[in-house]
């Protein structure tokens, strides 16, 4: 069993040459390849993949293709037994490799696995083990989550997968472009029976927000952006319209809706207009995009082997857990 490395790249110069470094001292045995896939960069990206590490392969994509489609393009050029996605602004830590690979080998029901993620600077606090989601599917943080469920997802920033399951699941959904499309490819694979959960010993050292400022918590306010709030909300109803049940869908699909009405007059009142939009416009996308989403819904379903009492939901309301924590999120631009 091999694994393929697939970077995904998008004006990341100033952090390839560290991700790339720290592969180039797992080139053992267990490492098939290592592909970057440079999404249309305008910077010295290619250049530096070119001359500094000619024994990764380059493929550069003729525009910007997004997470889910980025990383798709690396997957269907992968050779290896497990595709190892890792972004640009992330660098394995040592034997992060074989460790990636030695969870596959022990488990031969796991379709998913990740690493735990560390902040790049000292003391190095961990960013994410896994993480979970409510029924809403809202994203809850590895400090919010709670320690006994076992994580619904892993983070899309170093997340590795069986690469034949691209003829049983499929890969990600490229109409997602960036945010839950690692939510999403986690909820088909739990469906079809599969497991995921993060590799022992596996660690990546992350920076994040590199492509979309915001997101983690900074200092004592979670900070985002009104394409991240419409990017989220847009891909979270169509993954809940995909996945859930009938029965399940009836009953959480206008609840979300209802908490996406609240917070839109809750950004009016607090005079946020760039911010409310998004909610109408991530409504209007799922409008015009019904129909090949559920196509695919058709599809997950006929395939499904789990129930949705199966899954390992947190039943608080994830937003309501992050309110708590850190207050009402800066919205910038």
């Amino acid at each position: 069993m091999k694994v393929s490395v697939v970077v995904l790249n998008w004006n990341g110069a100033s952090d390839l040459g560290h991700c790339l470094g720290a592969l180039e001292r797992e080139r053992t045995d267990a490492l098939e390849e290592v592909i970057v896939v440079d999404n249309a960069s305008d910077d010295d990206s290619c250049r530096i993949v070119q001359q500094d590490f000619p024994w990764a392969r380059l493929i550069a994509a003729d525009s910007n293709l997004g997470c889910a489609g980025g990383r798709n393009l690396g997957w269907a050029n992968a050779k290896g037994d497990i595709v190892f996605f890792v972004d640009s602004d992330a660098w394995v830590e040592p034997g992060c490799v074989r460790a990636i690979k030695e969870a596959f080998v022990s488990n031969q029901r796991l379709a998913v696995a990740g690493c735990v993620v560390r902040d790049q600077a000292p003391p190095n606090a961990v960013q994410e083990a896994g993480m979970s989601i409510d029924r809403y599917g809202f994203m809850l943080s590895y400090e919010a989550r709670r320690p006994a469920l076992p994580p619904f997802y892993v983070s899309g920033c170093s997340i590795a997968i069986r690469r034949h399951l691209v003829d049983v699941v499929g890969m990600f959904d490229d109409r997602y472009f960036i945010f839950a499309e690692e939510i999403d490819l986690c909820w088909r694979c739990r469906l079809m029976g599969f497991d995921v959960e993060v590799a022992s010993g596996a660690a990546v050292r992350h920076r994040g927000g590199t492509s979309f400022p915001g997101g983690p918590v900074r200092g004592s306010r979670y900070q985002t952006s009104a394409r991240r709030v419409y990017l989220r909300e847009r891909n979270t109803m169509a993954t809940l319209i995909k996945n859930y049940s009938l029965p399940f869908l009836a009953r959480r699909l206008p609840v979300y809706v209802l908490l996406l009405a609240s917070e839109f007059v809750i950004s009016l009142l607090l005079l946020q207009w760039r911010w409310a939009i998004q909610y109408p416009r991530a409504v209007a996308w799922n409008v015009g995009n019904l129909p090949g989403t559920l196509r695919r819904r058709r599809e997950m379903q006929r395939l499904r082997q789990r129930t949705d009492h199966d899954l390992p939901f947190d039943h608080r309301f994830g937003k309501l857990v992050v309110l708590r924590r850190v207050g009402i999120p800066r919205v910038h631009g």
